[in-house]
């Protein structure tokens, strides 16, 4: 009698977890689920986005199913384990067509891409805990982060050289964001360090770019206003503890500061639209390839008007004309179309536009190519030899 007494208990224990478990509807190529602790703030880990790195994956995957306890009850967690069951199985890093899926966050390249991208639209995480693994000797255990503060200074400093934008980037919002920031990376590295382990920032090793690029996860999540953590694992016999371990404190950590993640993502709101509350991207009536541009644009969760009934006069209307654009080798782009386009931006009237598209992070690094980071879809964007399919906006408050 009392072995079926515990016999029930564990069914009863095992059923009331699962039915707060769900599996994610996606492409049959991603793996995710969805822990539903009927919390109001959703976490984001997402796990081996490259095939030859399956600690993340393995690990993950055991605590998914078999601890109830480990995932801190403060928040609801997307948990995309296999971001390709094909790059697992075949512990590849990269997808079908070579292209490596953590270069995507841009241009959605790859499906895993698409389907993380639309999570974090859907669910709008408060932080984002990216799992890798890379091979260094003496190192257990590597992070790094991505940092909205830097992001915006990166398209400040552009935007200064071009003479774009009088607006200002070193406001309140800035200086709370950059202290909340640091209070964060502070803690995060208390608790790795704390682990009695060998722990080091990551650096990329025989590569002179600075790893800023926004098509990364870590990045993107930054770019987006939310709090991302990059974790690098060894490929050492005692990896997975590490993770078990640093992973389950990590998130107990982002629980002490929960209201602190809800605030990085208001204060970075806020830094964002007073920085671009006056900029537009403007595409014009003759544009062909408008459906998929709003579709496109609409992956991200941006912002787009089709009339412009609403909406004063412009006064300053600027055009890209393209001087020089040739491919570019970058190593961390391998298999990519990168451009380097040489820009002039010259006013111009613009009397007619068939959609009106609110300038800010993501959008300026989609469709303007001044910032660098043109890895651009194509069949979306086309351009010619002198002529970019869209234009800057700016209502008379700026410039």
């Amino acid at each position: 009698m009392q072995k079926i007494v515990y016999l029930f208990i564990f069914f009863l224990f095992s059923f009331t977890y699962s039915i707060n478990l769900y599996k994610m509807y996606s492409v049959d190529d991603v793996e995710a689920y969805y822990l539903d602790n009927f919390s109001e703030s959703n976490g984001l880990i997402v796990c081996s986005i490259h095939g030859n790195e399956p600690l993340a994956y393995e690990v993950v995957k055991e605590v998914l199913f078999n601890s109830n306890d480990y995932f801190s009850k403060d928040f609801n967690y997307c948990i995309v384990l296999q971001p390709s069951r094909y790059r697992i199985a075949n512990r590849k890093r990269t997808t079908f067509e070579g292209l490596d899926p953590n270069r995507t966050f841009i241009n959605l390249f790859s499906n895993s891409s698409i389907f993380i991208v639309s999570a974090i639209k859907k669910y709008k995480p408060v932080f984002i805990i990216d799992i890798h693994q890379a091979k260094r000797e003496n190192i257990d255990f590597m992070y790094s982060f991505g940092d909205f503060c830097k992001v915006m200074l990166n398209l400040y400093k552009v935007d200064e050289f071009y003479r774009i934008s009088e607006s200002k980037i070193y406001t309140p919002f800035f200086y709370s964001l950059k202290s909340l920031q640091k209070e964060l990376e502070d803690q995060s590295v208390q608790l790795f360090i704390s682990k009695g382990i060998k722990v080091s920032k990551y650096v990329p090793l025989n590569r002179d770019e600075s790893y800023s690029a926004v098509s990364i996860l870590r990045n993107y999540g930054a770019a987006s206003g939310i709090f991302s953590v990059l974790f690098e694992l060894s490929y050492s016999d005692n990896s997975a503890q590490i993770l078990r371990t640093t992973l389950r404190d990590y998130v107990q950590l982002m629980s002490k500061n929960h209201d602190k993640l809800k605030d990085y993502i208001q204060i970075s709101k806020k830094l964002e639209s007073e920085y671009f509350r006056s900029r537009y991207f403007l595409i014009p009536l003759k544009y062909d390839a408008f459906e998929r541009l709003v579709n496109f644009i609409d992956s991200f969760g941006i912002d787009y008007y089709l009339t412009v009934e609403n909406f004063d006069v412009f006064d300053n209307v600027w055009e890209f004309g393209i001087n020089k654009a040739e491919l570019k080798d970058i190593p961390e782009f391998k298999n990519f179309v990168y451009l380097n386009l040489d820009v002039t931006i010259k006013k111009v009237k613009l009397n007619k536009v068939s959609c009106v598209i609110k300038g800010g992070v993501i959008s300026s690094f989609i469709l303007n190519p001044i910032y660098g980071e043109s890895v651009w879809n194509f069949s979306v964007f086309p351009y010619s030899k002198n002529y970019l399919p869209f234009y800057i906006g700016i209502d008379g408050k700026d410039n």
